[in-house]
């Protein structure tokens, strides 16, 4: 794990070098030593100092970079040794020369990268395909600072910490902030796939993947495209596999993390030695044990699970929340902290683990979306007109009218705001109530969602289902999180079902190979994918009916020993003072929940 910083602009050298040390300094616990600092100078005489994991220089000098994270593959080439070595990054800045902010076009990895061309006077952001790693940066008068994380870029002293309003409604609407947002007013997020070209306090991101161009693939068979997808899983394993013989692994008893151990395990080249981590919980409906040992015997995995109990979750959770730069609804951040902690305690620095496929694959969400299907033929207004008067929120609850509220109120939006609000969110109403007046009537949070399914070319409407996911909360919550819960712990998480390849076959699959109506039998999902994974995972884990994905018991924690937590924190510090939430609202809301009434049910 590592990390970039850097400044453009400003004329004393000392003064800069002073704030990019103070930076770096923020950072120290993401494991880099020793980093030293790329100096230049433009011909007005401005300063560009960048520091990062790796440093290199290009075309003669004229082209400096700095980067963090790791390249495995650039075009058809498999970087020698590994993607852990410098040679990979070092070939972004190689690239460079023909291809400019394209540089990182045919890579295969997860990374950040500034490149400063000095011919050009032109600094270069890049950001890794989907979205494995995050950088920011913050214009500043002539010039602009970069970092991995929000904390450094204040530690410049050059930014303010002004909060933006508008992205606290966002926050609240949504499971995550999606680039180029952040809490901070003048603090910007580079978006997944795209590259920042500054020159001269002109400034813009542009797409260098272009995603939004792949289309199903109608002409191949089914047997073919299980074939391809086999192979690319393989690869995306293989590429990352390093050459150490002992390595870490989540091990959650789950599909896709199953397939990410049985692959590393069963490496034709190079087999490994798996060590297992996961968290497990004395609540049995919450455990994944018996999974875990099925997969830990049938691959001879050394498992290492810790039991969290209720106390342990809030000292985790104190722990770990301040590494959240920008913030995420999805509690399971704790756990990805302490299993991180785990792999680090028993001496591991790199982890592999299984996110993505839920969100590349149609997976549990997508047969909610599947299933209205006949009735989403009903024109919009029809359906906003007849629905809507069941219901205009999105409630939470498993009782039988709460589903058919929540199905009415996915009804009757539009399209593309139902496929970015699948999870039960505040929708205006709701945050009209929970937030202070000064934080109603902002832009639409879902913009930057909209936007990208405007874009895709996509005509499966179940695919174009899993490419919103994939353009927002596959980065900006799932990859987000774990990246920062294992840099936390001086760790780097290496997530190979997240290949850009394996991504670009994913949407090329129409998904009447992926997925259909569930059965007493099977979940009905990710059918291309198992069939893909036959041989490889254990049958007795693809052929389970999967009942949800990896989550904790902390509703009844919540509600039971953890409620003095929930109420010191939540309303302890009279957040009513600072001006953001309405005291009687969260008080509400509070009382509700420890009666057992799902909280969105009363919006």
């Amino acid at each position: 794990m590592g990390f970039i910083a850097g400044i453009v602009g400003g004329r004393d050298t000392n003064e800069i070098e002073a704030a990019v040390r103070r930076m770096v300094r923020t950072m120290a616990f993401r494991a880099v030593d020793g980093q030293g600092i790329l100096r230049t100078e433009t011909p007005g005489g401005a300063n560009v100092l960048m520091t990062g994991e790796h440093l290199s220089s290009h075309a003669d000098g004229r082209v400096l970079l700095a980067g963090e994270g790791e390249v495995y593959q650039t075009g058809d080439a498999p970087v020698p040794g590994g993607g852990y070595t410098d040679d990979g990054l070092a070939r972004l800045g190689e690239a460079y020369g023909e291809l400019a902010g394209d540089c990182a076009r045919d890579a295969v990895g997860a990374f950040t990268v500034a490149i400063w061309d000095a011919g050009e006077e032109t600094l270069q952001l890049v950001r890794d395909h989907v979205g494995s790693r995050s950088a920011f940066f913050a214009p500043v008068p002539e010039g602009i600072v970069f970092a991995s994380t929000i904390p450094a870029i204040l530690a410049s002293g050059l930014v303010d910490d002004e909060l933006e309003e508008a992205s606290v409604d966002a926050f609240f609407a949504a499971k995550a902030l999606s680039p180029p947002s952040t809490m901070y007013r003048n603090i910007f997020a580079l978006r997944p796939g795209h590259a920042l070209a500054w020159q001269a306090g002109r400034y813009g991101q542009r797409d260098y993947w272009r995603l939004h161009e792949v289309r199903e693939d109608l002409s191949s068979s089914r047997e073919e495209l299980r074939d391809r997808l086999r192979r690319t899983v393989q690869s995306a394993v293989a590429i990352r596999r390093g050459v150490a013989k002992d390595v870490c692994a989540l091990v959650s008893g789950g599909i896709d993390t199953s397939s990410v151990a049985s692959l590393l395990v069963y490496d034709p080249d190079r087999p490994a030695k798996v060590h297992g981590v996961s968290v497990d919980f004395d609540e049995s409906v919450f455990s994944d044990a018996p999974l875990q040992e099925i997969i830990a015997r049938e691959l001879g995995i050394e498992q290492h699970n810790q039991a969290l109990g209720p106390m342990d979750y809030a000292d985790l959770l104190r722990k770990s929340v301040g590494f959240l730069d920008s913030p995420v609804n999805d509690a399971a951040f704790v756990g990805m902290y302490g299993a991180f902690g785990m792999a680090r305690g028993d001496g591991y620095r790199v982890v592999y683990e299984g996110e993505g496929p839920d969100e590349l694959f149609p997976a549990g969400n997508t047969q909610g979306e599947r299933s209205l299907a006949p009735l989403l033929r009903i024109p919009h207004l029809l359906r906003r007109m007849s629905f809507g008067l069941v219901a205009n929120s999105i409630p939470i609850g498993d009782s039988t009218w709460t589903r058919v509220r929540r199905m009415c109120a996915g009804l009757a939006m539009p399209d593309d705001e139902r496929r970015l609000t699948w999870r039960p969110l505040y929708h205006t109403a709701a945050r009209h109530r929970l937030l202070a007046s000064r934080y109603h009537g902002g832009p639409d949070p879902y913009a930057t969602g909209k936007a990208y399914l405007a874009q895709s070319g996509l005509e499966d409407p179940l695919n174009l289902y899993q490419y919103g996911l994939i353009k927002t909360f596959l980065p900006d919550d799932l990859l987000y999180k774990n990246e920062r819960m294992a840099s936390a712990h001086g760790i780097m998480n290496r997530t190979p079902l997240v290949d850009r390849r394996l991504v670009e076959l994913a949407l090329q699959i129409p998904s009447d190979f992926q997925i259909r109506r569930p059965t007493t039998e099977s979940d009905g999902i990710k059918l291309l994918l198992k069939d893909a994974l036959r041989g490889i995972v254990p049958d007795d884990i693809l052929g389970r009916k999967k009942g949800r994905g990896f989550s904790q018991p902390t509703g009844v924690w919540f509600r039971g020993p953890l409620k003095d937590f929930v109420h010191d924190t939540i309303l302890g510090a009279n957040p009513s003072a600072r001006g953001i939430f309405e005291k009687r609202f969260l008080e509400h809301l509070f009382r509700s929940m420890f009666r057992g009434v799902p909280t969105m049910t009363i919006c």
